[in-house]
C-alpha cells in the first residue's frame, strides 16, 4: 500500500498526488513533467450522479437507470455510465495541471463499477514531448479491491510545459 504524499478535497472526491515528481501545477505557471509522474484521485457515484448525466447526455439505458430493468441484465443491478466513471481522467489533468487541454483519449471498459462503489482512478506520464508542448499518460481506473475497470491512453497540450534537464 502506497501512502499520499499530498491532496486536496474536490467536492465529493480525493485526490491524491503520488510521485517521483509532483504531478502538480497551477494554471498559467511553468511546469516540469517527467516520464513516471503520476496523479490519483478516488471517487464513487451517486444514483443522483448517473441521473445527472442520463439527462445531460440523453442515454437514459434502464442498465444505468432502473433497478428492476437491471436486475435482469448481466450484473443484476445499475451500473454507472462507463464514460462517467473515464471523466475521471479530465478531473485529474484539470486539477492537477490547469490549463491543459484533452488532445485525445482512449477508453477500454473491462468491469463494471456500480453504484456508491469507490474506484481510484490514475494518470501516468509515459511520453513527454516538450518541442510540442504534448503530454501522453497512461490511464486507469481500478476498484479498491483491484478489479481493472477502465483502462486507456491520452494526450493532453500543456501550454505551459517547460524543458527539464536532461
Amino acid at each position: 500500500s502506497t501512502q499520499s504524499t499530498g491532496g486536496t478535497m474536490l467536492s465529493a472526491c480525493r485526490v491524491f498526488v503520488r510521485r517521483a515528481h509532483v504531478l502538480k501545477g497551477e494554471f498559467g505557471k511553468p511546469i516540469a513533467i517527467n516520464v513516471g509522474d503520476y496523479a490519483e484521485m478516488e471517487r464513487s457515484f451517486s444514483s443522483e450522479d448517473v441521473e445527472s448525466f442520463a439527462k445531460l447526455s440523453g442515454d437514459h439505458n434502464p442498465i444505468h437507470l432502473s433497478d428492476d430493468a437491471a436486475a435482469k441484465f448481466k450484473f443484476g443491478r445499475r451500473i454507472v455510465h462507463g464514460i462517467v466513471t473515464g471523466s475521471l481522467f479530465g478531473t485529474i489533468f484539470g486539477t492537477q495541471v490547469p490549463g491543459s487541454i484533452y488532445v485525445n483519449q482512449t477508453f477500454s471498459f473491462r468491469a463494471p463499477v456500480f453504484l456508491d462503489e469507490k474506484v481510484r482512478a490514475r494518470v501516468e506520464v509515459i511520453n513527454v514531448r516538450e518541442a510540442k508542448r504534448l503530454v501522453v499518460c497512461k490511464t486507469t481506473c481500478h476498484k479498491l479491491d483491484g478489479t481493472l475497470v477502465v483502462e486507456g491512453e491520452a494526450c493532453v497540450l500543456v501550454p505551459n510545459l517547460i524543458q527539464t534537464p536532461q
